[in-house]
């Protein structure tokens, strides 16, 4: 309308009025009438576009266990409901598991909570899988996009978190040789171990913590080149004379006839919290103690069967009478633990420390007449 209006203005002007002022003032006014309807014609449309939203979590960087709780927090401007989204993408040598899209909540400030073992159970009712996998995969890393569109049905915006992994932490290693309590003489020590998780770059340490006092207070500890080494051997009196070892802190040498605990840690290559094995009580360069039994001399009596002076010079002694015809037909021959342990055959009613109550036997030397019983103590050694 307005460059028509501008051009008839400006052919009536020019026939009727050019040589007058009001002419003049005409003609101006329809030479910007035709300006104004140009610009308006020429000037492009203004596009509104939706807000970027917030994504605070999971953060990029940040690690989460396979069934622990994910936090999800967002945040979006005039959002129309039903367009929240998140794409979740597989990253490195997990890409093959293929892309998650969810439907989310939507909201200008939002926080719930999802598991990566179930991407369709959560806090919020929103929260479900539109296509592809259910489930995160232990040891990967994903990307986190959240999208939406504003209340106008703008073009949606997004915001992406990257890389988010999912990890447990670093596995518990194996420490498989020296074994606790175990004696180690030659001065170089065979380690072995067992790491399930491929580790990061010289993260892997054997540290050796002194059990006993005098043996120092400052623990060891052997840092290990790279991450291939799982068995080394190292030399108890410089622990860093060996290719595998990159550096030791603290005592440089394990003293001979103490006790250590010898520990293996390490990390996984995501850098996860230190994880570790320790065996305990293990001796170094002591010979195992032998202990020989003390053998007991043999005993040597006062008195041997048919010896009848010493059997005489002992009753007299006591003050007891003895016939001529009496001889010793028993005797115990042995030690006081012994003559309690034959106390049956020979009759014993009671032993003290060096002595032997048993019985004398009195027969006539013809083998005729009564027999006589005499209880005797007597030495014995």
């Amino acid at each position: 309308i307005l460059p028509a209006i501008a051009r008839s203005s400006g052919a009536w002007a020019q026939s009727c009025m050019a040589s007058s002022t009001a002419g003049r003032l005409l003609a101006f006014l329809a030479a910007s009438l035709m300006l104004i309807g140009a610009a308006v014609v020429s000037a492009p449309a203004a596009v509104a576009e939706t807000i970027t939203p917030t994504l605070d979590n999971p953060a990029s960087g940040s690690t989460w266990a396979l069934t622990s709780p994910i936090t999800f927090t967002y945040g979006m401007y005039s959002p129309q409901s039903g367009t929240g989204r998140l794409l979740i993408t597989p990253l490195d040598s997990c890409s093959a598991d293929g892309t998650t899209l969810m439907n989310v909540s939507v909201g200008v400030s939002v926080s719930y909570f999802m598991y990566a073992n179930n991407l369709d159970s959560g806090s919020s009712f929103d929260q479900y899988v539109l296509e592809g996998p259910t489930t995160l995969r232990e040891n990967c890393q994903y990307s986190f996009t959240l999208s939406y569109q504003n209340t106008n049905l703008d073009p949606a915006s997004f915001a992406t978190n990257t890389p988010i992994t999912i990890d447990s932490g670093t596995a518990t290693p194996t420490l498989d040789a020296p074994a606790s309590s175990s004696n180690l003489q030659d001065p170089n020590i065979s380690i072995a171990f067992t790491l399930p998780d491929s580790p990061l770059t010289d993260s892997i340490q054997l540290t050796f913590t002194p059990v006993d006092s005098a043996c120092g207070g400052s623990a060891s500890i052997v840092d290990v080149n790279g991450t291939d080494v799982r068995a080394l051997t190292l030399d108890r009196t410089n622990l860093a004379n060996s290719a595998d070892v990159r550096q030791v802190t603290g005592p440089t040498a394990l003293q001979s006839g103490c006790r250590y605990d010898l520990t293996v840690s390490y990390q996984d290559f995501r850098s996860s919290p230190r994880s570790s094995a320790t065996n305990t009580n293990i001796q170094i360069g002591v010979a195992p103690e032998t202990v020989t039994p003390t053998p007991t001399p043999a005993a040597t009596p006062a008195l041997r069967i048919g010896e009848s002076k010493k059997l005489k010079a002992l009753l007299k002694g006591a003050g007891k009478p003895l016939s001529k015809r009496m001889r010793i037909t028993k005797f115990v021959n042995a030690t006081p633990a012994q003559c309690r342990a034959q106390r049956r055959t020979f009759l014993v009613t009671g032993v003290a420390a060096g002595t032997c109550s048993g019985v004398v036997v009195e027969r006539p030397k013809n083998g005729r007449g009564k027999v006589k019983r005499v209880k005797l103590s007597f030495l014995v050694g």
